[in-house]
């Protein structure tokens, strides 16, 4: 909510710009921009790797404790958001590339065994991305290009929030962009995004639990790592 209201906030003095701009007699076509978005996602591996903490047995009830009462588990959230940028070049008045890049917080997913305790594993998936789209007078786009994306998965310790196991896999895959622009022709801009990224499966795991002498172990195992992204942000043209 608070970042619709600043969106909102700052689109007034672009929109007066944007008429003026728009009024005047010569209007000079800017060629670059650059917007930084910030996003959440849906989808990606958690539903995956809740599946296999099922099986694996960490889908216990934790028991109450000091800060607070127990929880069933699995179950997977996103703790913070995401920042992408994003540089944009026509190359004919309906064409344009960009190239996109981020690293995209995915979520986390925890689990808990009775005799080994809790497992936190997070993910993530940055991505370098050439974007080919067709425009419509630069307010909306859509547009599709192949992606490299870095995937990672680790397991986090409960207590010292520290990394423990990890797992990285590079994948060659899609990304459908779409995105809408406003104010139209003026310098500064505002920008609304969905990304559909094409990733596919990936190979996660092992990851070990271990409480009092009693080590669990969830398997290797493939999770989807597909996911919707959805941003707002702010950018310049040049």
């Amino acid at each position: 909510m608070k970042i619709i209201l600043l969106m909102i906030l700052f689109l007034i003095p672009l929109y007066a710009n944007s008429q003026e701009t728009t009024n005047s007699t010569e209007i000079e076509h800017k060629y670059w921009s650059f917007s930084i978005i910030l996003a959440g996602r849906i989808g990606g591996p958690g539903e995956d790797i809740e599946d296999a903490m099922i099986e694996a047995e960490f889908n216990k009830f934790s028991p109450a404790s000091w800060f607070g009462s127990g929880k069933s588990h699995p179950f997977s959230k996103i703790e913070k958001l995401s920042l992408l940028v994003s540089v944009k070049r026509y190359i004919k008045p309906q064409y344009s590339i960009s190239i996109i890049f981020g690293n995209t917080y995915l979520g986390t997913t925890h689990g808990y065994h009775d005799q080994a305790g809790y497992l936190f594993i997070d993910y993530s998936s940055s991505c370098l991305a050439p974007i080919i789209s067709i425009n419509l007078y630069d307010i909306l786009r859509i547009g599709t290009g192949p992606a490299l994306y870095f995937t990672k998965a680790w397991k986090t310790s409960s207590s010292l929030n520290e990394e423990d196991e990890s797992y990285k896999i590079t994948k060659v895959g899609l990304m459908f962009d779409t995105g809408i622009r406003i104010p139209w022709r003026s310098a500064f801009f505002a920008e609304f995004i969905t990304q559909y990224r094409k990733v596919g499966q990936v190979e996660i795991g092992p990851f070990t639990a271990e409480r009092f002498n009693s080590i669990a172990e969830l398997p290797k195992t493939k999770v989807n790592y597909d996911h919707w992204i959805i941003g707002l942000g702010l950018g310049f043209r040049f």
